[in-house]
């Protein structure tokens, strides 16, 4: 695949607040592990999402026409844009998935139940831009991470909220990760385009933003 506007190469997970808790603790939690890992690592009870128990969902951004989001969710504008994220190597093992319409699923929601149980490795998705990945994700694959820096003072609320982001940010870069803005227009393209050229992505811009926007206690 070349590099194109609209397209990415890496794989991106991202990560929003669920009932499983909020993100400023799961990320520092992420962190803590060095790894994505799966529901059932994570002890979760409820088996929800078409990457069920054992898979971690990732995607790659891709051109959409408008009328496919009448008949199609999207993993990268539901779950990455405008969030915190991890980047991967475009060269991890991944599962790719059946895409299904959001009709077909809604009409049929226990077929596709009993298909997932009776057929486990059939990969199915009403996003037409996720794969998903068997077992957690180590952080060997991880080579960025996004942080939504228009966003931020939505996730974090409090004066404890920062100081635990700073802490991730301190072992973001001493994993010597990549920093991007992922609330910048075309922040996945630029990336790839910077590490395409053998550019440094200077992390040093990303960090003097976050600055400030830090409103203080």
């Amino acid at each position: 695949m070349s590099y194109f506007w609209g397209h990415s190469k890496c794989y991106l997970h991202g990560v929003r607040p669920t009932q499983a808790g909020r993100v400023i603790d799961k990320l520092y939690q992420i962190f803590v592990d060095q790894e994505i890992k799966t529901k059932d690592k994570l002890n979760y009870e409820r088996d929800y999402g078409f990457n069920g128990k054992y898979y971690v969902s990732v995607c790659r951004k891709m051109p959409v026409f408008s009328h496919f989001f009448a008949s199609y969710c999207s993993a990268y504008y539901g779950f990455v844009r405008n969030h915190f994220c991890f980047m991967m190597r475009d060269c991890m093992k991944v599962v790719s998935t059946s895409t299904i319409t959001v009709e077909q699923y809604s009409e049929n929601i226990e077929y596709y139940k009993i298909l997932k149980e009776k057929y486990p490795m059939e990969r199915i998705s009403d996003m037409y831009d996720e794969f998903q990945v068997y077992g957690s994700i180590p952080f060997s694959e991880v080579i960025a991470f996004g942080i939504p820096i228009k966003h931020l003072n939505d996730y974090l609320e409090s004066k404890e909220d920062w100081e635990k982001f700073r802490e991730v940010l301190a072992m973001a870069e001493a994993l010597g990760l990549d920093l991007v803005d992922s609330s910048a227009f075309g922040y996945v393209e630029k990336y790839e385009w910077a590490k395409k050229v053998h550019k440094n992505v200077n992390g040093t811009k990303v960090l003097k933003k976050i600055a400030k926007t830090y409103k203080g206690d």
